[in-house]
């Protein structure tokens, strides 16, 4: 919860609190001083009394209060938004500063969530927090005081009434504190839902489970809406027992007040006055039950932000740049979890190629990550260049290496925009990957060559040509360290043969880690290292692992390919 409140203690925050502190407090004195003037006119038009300044600086205060509250609320919306703004920043980059390990833990409609409605809810309580507890504070104590000057025991009676409203505000509180929590849950329910049947929509056509997904989210939205109706029923407790109060008070007030006018006690203005400042002082507890209703939203979405920024997880770095690559090694590396990979001892050297083959459930993944540190190692240590990985700033690593990974990532856009992705890289450059990646003769062919758009999700080319547009974007990015995730598994034979020849030729110094499960992809790289249930149980090449490793001969076996690839 601490890093939610920070957002509200910036400097800049802090400023606009300040300014807003003033406007409020201003505004709140003039409201308070309205109902004294008023007393006032109305004694002396009792009186018939003929002069009247007092109408005159009740018309200029209304109308400074007026001008002050307008500039309060310009003040206010800034300050919410600048702190909505910070809070993304700072989401956003704990995110990318945070392992997947905890990316994981997260599902993806809370996340959205966190950033969206939460954010909306926190920013204006942060926000509304100085001004809202000046207000409160001004508007108590100066009607309190004023109504203690104008009659001690009228306001003796009405401060009676109090401890019955604060009870009843803790029991209300208390009440929907709970539902406000749940129903934080169920919106990502329903959104979680909503989201899975847009995306399995052709799945749910084709198993004719129309049904099935719609119950699941009738069920879902009336569970929604009946914590709602819940949250209401109890506010519309709370709304009476005010309204009561109010007219108690007032009852009170006319009643007394007109005995204490009959023996010469009180004056008119001044019965007028006590009721308007009986209505200033309880306005804030009024205000209170509408901000209870938000802040009990409010608490659930920052106790949500506060698990995701006051998680620790952090993606260990330095201040180091890495700028040029010559050997890794994994030294004893152990990551725990539901899957425990390791100990893993390898050592990857510049220009070097190097496969790693599992079946499914082998590792493979889980090396992956570590290795592009998505994952950090919970023993052992990652050394670049003689050197801790966390002595270098994660930046500069990961500019290092050009990653394929085995997900489609293609984009509603053309041949070279999914290329370049956001880089400026000239035609020579792009035909020369093109070239490597053996896509030009294929681009050659179209009417519009880069220009040529793909279509949402790539749906106008081939899989195999997915791959290689993505593999083109990793060039494009000169890497000293290319990894490709199972990434060439919808290329023939030939033409991923062909690719991997030209990428030798036209990048001998390129290191390449060649994750898959098909022998066909690693059988010419430098090292292969075949991995079963998290551990390394044999290094070698094709020729070495063909001979003495059982469990790379059972991949071979398993892929019919085993005569072929002799």
């Amino acid at each position: 919860m601490n890093s939610v409140i920070k957002q509200a203690l910036k400097p800049k925050v802090l400023l606009l609190q300040a300014i807003s502190f003033v406007f409020t407090a201003i505004s709140n004195v003039s409201y308070i001083i309205m109902p004294y003037l008023g007393g006032i006119i109305i004694d002396k038009y009792a009186s018939g009394a003929q002069d009247f300044k007092e109408i005159n600086l009740l018309f200029i205060i209304a109308g400074s209060s007026i001008g002050i509250y307008f500039i309060y609320k310009i003040i206010n919306l800034i300050t919410s938004e600048i702190i909505a703004r910070d809070l993304r920043n700072e989401i956003a980059s704990k995110l990318a500063r945070s392992s997947i390990r905890f990316v994981k833990n997260q599902t993806s409609q809370k996340l959205l969530n966190v950033m969206t409605t939460d954010i909306f809810l926190v920013k204006d309580i942060l926000s509304m927090a100085v001004p809202v507890f000046t207000a409160g504070v001004i508007l108590v104590c100066g009607s309190l005081f004023l109504m203690f000057r104008t009659n001690v025991t009228l306001t003796l009676y009405v401060l009676a009434l109090i401890p019955i409203m604060f009870i009843a505000f803790t029991f209300v509180f208390k009440k929907a504190q709970k539902f406000f929590e749940k129903s934080r849950t169920l919106n990502d329910d329903l959104n979680k839902t909503i989201t899975e049947s847009i995306i399995g929509s052709a799945l749910i056509k084709v198993f004719t489970t129309e049904d099935i997904e719609n119950t699941k989210f009738r069920d879902v939205n009336n569970d929604t809406r009946l914590n709602s109706l819940k949250i209401v029923n109890i506010f519309s407790i709370f709304v009476p027992l005010i309204s009561i109060f109010i007219n108690i008070a007032t009852l009170l007030i006319v009643i007394i007040g007109g005995l204490k006018s009959i023996n010469g006690e009180m004056s008119i203005g001044e019965i007028a006055a006590f009721i308007n400042y009986t209505t200033i002082f309880t306005s804030p507890i009024i205000i209170l039950g509408f901000i209870v209703s938000s802040a009990g939203q409010s608490l659930s979405s920052i106790k949500r932000m506060s698990e995701v920024l006051d998680y620790n997880d952090k993606i260990e770095q330095g201040e180091k740049d890495l700028k040029n690559f010559h050997d890794l090694k994994f030294k004893d590396i152990i990551v725990k979890g539901n899957f425990t990979l390791g100990p893993i001892s390898i050592k990857i050297s510049k220009g070097e190629s190097v496969g790693v083959v599992g079946s499914t459930g082998s590792g493979k993944t889980l090396l992956l990550k570590t290795l592009i540190r998505l994952v950090e190692p919970d023993e052992g240590e990652i050394i670049v260049n003689g050197e801790n990985i966390k002595n270098y700033s994660l930046q500069s690593y990961l500019d290092m290496i050009g990653f394929v990974p085995q997900e489609q990532y293609i984009f509603n856009t053309s041949i070279r925009e999914n290329i370049k992705f956001g880089l400026d890289q000239n035609d020579k450059s792009l035909q020369k990957i093109l070239n490597t990646v053996v896509l030009d003769d294929f681009v050659a062919s179209l009417k519009d060559g880069l220009e040529t758009l793909i279509g949402e999700r790539g749906t106008t080319i081939s899989g195999g040509q997915k791959q290689r547009i993505m593999i083109a974007r990793a060039l494009i990015r000169n890497p000293q360290i290319l990894i490709f995730d199972d990434s060439t598994s919808k290329l023939d034979n030939k033409t991923e043969r062909l690719l991997f020849e030209r990428l030798n030729r036209d990048y001998p110094d390129l290191t390449t880690i060649l994750i898959s499960q098909k022998i066909s992809s690693v059988r010419d790289c430098d090292q292969i290292i075949v991995l079963d249930h998290g551990k390394i149980v044999d290094i070698g090449t094709h020729k070495q692992l063909s001979e003495r490793c059982f469990t790379y001969k059972e991949l071979l076996i398993s892929q019919s390919n085993y005569g072929k690839d002799q």
